[in-house]
């Protein structure tokens, strides 16, 4: 009988071992699971955030663009409009029986309102795509546009241009668009005093942008309301189906990297 119950002991703990494994086994089974919902869960939030922020942008983009129509139909009607009116309404009185005074006079003015209407029909043209763009091409324009800038004293610009582009004019039009953008919150608030504009080709092409200014929170720069600081280059950047960082510190100046890792995509026009 001893001897019977001596050797169920090792039973008892094989049995006892094996069913600490199995509930060990469970619990690692267990935890993976929990875990894996979990990191399921924060995939798919990450993922409703960012549909989320590139349906904001999208919406941006449609946005500045019928702002944009709304702009030039506005300086068609309230500007080319009452100038063709007025010079309609000259042209009648000449018709008229008039003094060779009064006649010369109407004459003097309808010639003056022709040439403004010349001249604000120029001016909206060159709004819609830069004479500089369309004639000389993207790095030509830049180099011009950098050094009328520079000539005023305001910052040192330094370019480093490829001399082709060998992009379609809607893109060349949507990076000089950002490079403007990009320039005008360094003018308003950087307060910097040096800017660096950096084009390359090869192995993708890749634009870069700097400026020693201030700096800023550059997370901060997805909670700006539409239409406001940063947001109109990364609606452009989207809207042209670019990757792009930017990259900035308070008090450390500012960066932006924007590549097209295909050249001949097509990019909604701006």
């Amino acid at each position: 009988m001893g001897q019977a119950e001596g050797l169920d002991l090792p039973i008892f703990i094989i049995l006892g071992g094996v069913l600490g494994m199995l509930l060990l086994a469970v619990a690692v089974i267990a935890f993976f699971l929990v875990y894996q919902k979990r990191l399921f869960r924060q995939q798919e939030e990450l993922q409703q955030l960012e549909a989320a922020y590139q349906k904001e942008l999208l919406q941006h983009t449609i946005e500045a663009q019928e702002k944009e129509r709304q702009r030039i139909a506005a300086d068609l009607h309230d500007s080319i409009g009452s100038m063709l009116s007025a010079t309609r309404m000259y042209i009648h009185q000449l018709n008229g029986d008039l003094s060779t005074e009064h006649r010369e006079h109407l004459k003097r003015e309808t010639n003056t309102l022709i040439d403004s209407t010349i001249t604000q029909i120029r001016t909206i043209s060159h709004d819609l795509f830069p004479p500089q763009l369309e004639h000389l091409g993207l790095f030509p324009a830049i180099q011009t546009f950098a050094q009328r800038l520079q000539a005023t004293n305001t910052l040192a610009v330094e370019c480093q241009l490829p001399e082709t582009s060998d992009l379609s004019p809607h893109q060349e039009l949507s990076l000089y668009r950002i490079l403007q953008e990009l320039l005008q919150n360094t003018l308003k608030h950087a307060g910097a005093t040096q800017v660096q504009i950096i084009f390359k080709k090869h192995p993708i092409f890749k634009m870069i942008y700097r400026d020693n200014g201030q700096g800023f929170n550059a997370s901060a720069v997805r909670q700006l309301p539409p239409g406001q600081g940063l947001k109109n280059i990364e609606s452009r950047s989207f809207a042209l189906g670019a990757l792009f960082e930017f990259k900035a510190e308070q008090g450390t100046g500012m960066s932006f990297e924007l590549s097209l890792p295909d050249k001949k995509q097509a990019p909604l026009p701006s």
